[in-house]
């Protein structure tokens, strides 16, 4: 177990009431930023994780005690913990999380990027060889989505992806969250000693009550939809009922980093990069290989894919965490719905999917797959300037791998 200098804590603690003592009253704005830091860094470790909120509680104790000193006391965090004392001396706090009328404090709205960035929206608009209207449909589709108020009447854009894309010179629409936010210490930690659900689990709406999204009581308490939640990867998308939500990835930078935090979850970065290279070599054969490898990776317990949905869902996480884009998940069109389609690397792939049971034929099921993608042209509107290659793949049930397929 990490130590902790408790004494030179309490130090620096001393330090901050000498300082305070020789300030005006109401003279002071004090800004304390990922308060939970100290917490969510060892929440793997219980004994670790108890010494640390011991010591907090003591600092807000201590903070309390100059509250005539403050004109402005403000504290972010991720996690909100309750009844670990945290506060329990500074009890004169307001709790903002979630509450309608600060919805939009933490992101931007339409009408604010229309009003102070529309400038910038239109040069980026001319490079991308786009309307204004649509390359601002393409940042919502990107960067928006997110809702902090418990009535889920306001959305907003990632601050900070928004100022990402505007500022480049040759703009992009990148994923600029993962890095900076998306693989925070405290979900990372909570994976030391705990899973998240299935892959497919994650893709479609969810039901969650408003319990689930209260403070959590003790460490063991968090559950991983109210930390996605938390750390930005699931949203509100509507209100149903006073205690019950709609939730889901709020954009497609948050589908996509949850597809690269599963796939360096579940496969090394050595499997990615060769599956990347697969795709940029054009070699559909070595594209089969690949893919088996990463499959025949994933651990036993609690095996993801039992049905043709779930694997469909499991093989475009891959694609998208290895760095692959504009990947399409059933994507529907007039005569039908394709599995997957990629736009990748000067390439589109149309990939067809069959999922065999054990009194399948595999040769049947993959002759299906392809005559659907033939009559039922998937793919042929997509990227019509790119080389098509159409990909049939047949999983196996009993083997948990691909055992046929076909390139054409």
């Amino acid at each position: 177990m990490a130590e902790i200098d408790g004494k030179r804590i309490k130090n620096v603690i001393d330090q901050y009431n000498d300082m305070f003592d020789g300030m005006d009253l109401n003279s002071l704005v004090i800004l304390i930023d990922e308060y939970d830091a100290p917490l969510t860094a060892c929440m793997d470790d219980q004994e670790l994780f108890d010494k640390v909120a011991s010591l907090l509680s003591e600092f807000y104790d201590r903070l309390k005690k100059f509250n005539p000193k403050f004109r402005f006391l403000f504290i972010t965090g991720i996690c909100r913990f309750q009844n670990l004392g945290l506060f329990s001396g500074a009890n004169n706090l307001t709790d903002l999380s979630m509450d309608q009328a600060y919805g939009t404090l933490l992101g931007y709205t339409e009408k604010e990027i229309r009003q102070y960035f529309s400038p910038y929206v239109e040069r980026n608009a001319e490079f991308l060889g786009l309307s204004f209207d649509e390359c601002l449909l393409q940042m919502k589709r990107h960067y928006d989505g997110f809702c902090f108020d418990e009535d889920g009447a306001t959305h907003v854009f990632n601050p900070w992806s928004v100022l990402s894309f505007l500022a480049k010179a040759t703009p992009k629409f990148e994923n600029f969250w993962y890095e900076t936010a998306g693989n925070t210490a405290v979900l990372l930690n909570y994976l030391k000693s705990h899973s998240l659900k299935d892959p497919s689990d994650y893709c479609e709406d969810q039901i969650v009550s408003k319990d689930a999204l209260a403070p959590c009581r003790s460490l063991s308490e968090l559950n991983d939809v109210a930390l996605l939640i938390l750390t930005g990867y699931l949203t509100i998308k509507e209100k149903l009922s006073d205690r019950v939500f709609l939730v889901n990835y709020p954009n497609e930078e948050a589908a996509s980093s949850m597809a690269q935090l599963y796939s360096e979850k579940m496969f090394s970065q050595e499997q990615s990069q060769s599956l990347l290279l697969a795709f940029k070599k054009q070699s559909p054969e070595e594209i089969f290989k690949r893919l088996n490898a990463l499959l025949l990776s994933i651990p036993h317990q609690h095996y993801p894919i039992s049905n043709e949905s779930e694997l469909r869902t499991v093989l475009g996480l891959v694609l998208k965490g290895c760095g692959l884009k504009c990947t399409y998940f059933e994507n529907s069109k007039a005569l039908g719905r394709s599995d997957i389609e990629v736009d990748a690397l000067n390439h589109y792939f149309v990939i067809e999917l069959k999922y065999a049971r054990e009194d399948d034929d595999p040769e049947k099921l993959l002759k299906i797959a392809v005559e659907q993608v033939k009559t039922k042209h998937y793919g042929e509107q997509n990227s019509p300037e790119l080389p098509h290659i159409r990909m049939a793949l047949v999983f196996s049930k009993k083997e948990r791998c691909l055992i046929a397929h076909e390139i054409f």
